[in-house]
């Protein structure tokens, strides 16, 4: 979906096909493909994504893959067939939910890994802590487990959603969805001066679900933008993970 640079709620055009479909029968992203996060990498733009499969010992898994445009993002084809972030001990069911940026002349990749399921709600989930990941031209990443970044805290926290970076001013500001037992999903946010050792500061989200409506149960995935009318702008998805549509709140 495109909007409008300036008037970023205004649609301007949709796409008519997938830019990116899901992988063969075997394929560690046969199940579904998840979009985090798009970089320039060299001349082409890097598409950060998650596969999903389903392996007989767990409901799921989720693992990242790399596909790169060379025409702009109307379309992707795959970096690799296999994950760039496989399977490890400490990370077996998720690595999941990449989001890059570049800075300082690297590629830092933030993203969400685990290797246990507990029951919330009578049913099985994975639990999993926010890590980080460094690389020196964004396709290569080493094999080993990821720095942790963010723990969960307290019983009610058990899992983030796909984490949102921006770099401004020597400062990493991070954006991500919180799921808890008690609430669902709400979207927190954390800075650091090193990108790694963060402060978390979820209050200064200031946005929560609202009374009734496609939003009432819960808010996440936040994407975080500075359009040309000189507002910050969120998009976030709604109840469902975002069955219903896409949100944009504006910060004031």
């Amino acid at each position: 979906m495109d909007v409008d640079a300036d008037e970023p709620t205004t649609v301007v055009d949709t796409a008519t096909e997938p830019v990116l479909d899901t992988g063969d029968r075997n394929a560690f992203d046969h199940y579904g493909v998840s979009p985090a996060s798009v970089v320039e990498i060299g001349d082409s733009l890097g598409l950060f994504y998650f596969g999903w499969d389903r392996p007989e010992e767990v409901r799921y898994t989720m693992f990242a893959g790399l596909a790169l445009s060379n025409d702009g993002g109307d379309s992707f084809q795959r970096y690799s067939d296999e994950p760039i972030l496989p399977p490890i001990e400490g990370e077996r069911y998720a690595r999941s939910a990449p989001f890059v940026i570049r800075c300082n002349g690297k590629y830092h990749m933030y993203y969400v890994a685990g290797d246990e399921w507990i029951a919330v709600d009578g049913q099985k989930v994975p639990t999993y802590n926010l890590k980080y990941k460094q690389s020196s031209d964004g396709l290569y990443w080493d094999d080993g487990p990821g720095e942790t970044v963010l723990e969960l805290d307290g019983e009610d926290e058990y899992g983030f959603g796909r984490p949102f970076a921006i770099h401004e001013k020597g400062v990493v500001k991070l954006w991500y969805s919180v799921r808890t037992r008690s609430k669902g999903y709400r979207i927190g946010y954390a800075e650091s001066t090193n990108g790694t050792d963060f402060v978390r500061m979820d209050e200064q989200v200031d946005i929560d679900v609202s009374p009734s409506g496609w939003d009432s149960e819960m808010v996440c995935f936040p994407g975080v933008i500075d359009a040309g009318d000189g507002h910050r702008y969120m998009f976030y998805n709604g109840n469902g993970y975002g069955k219903t549509g896409i949100g944009a709140a504006r910060l004031e």
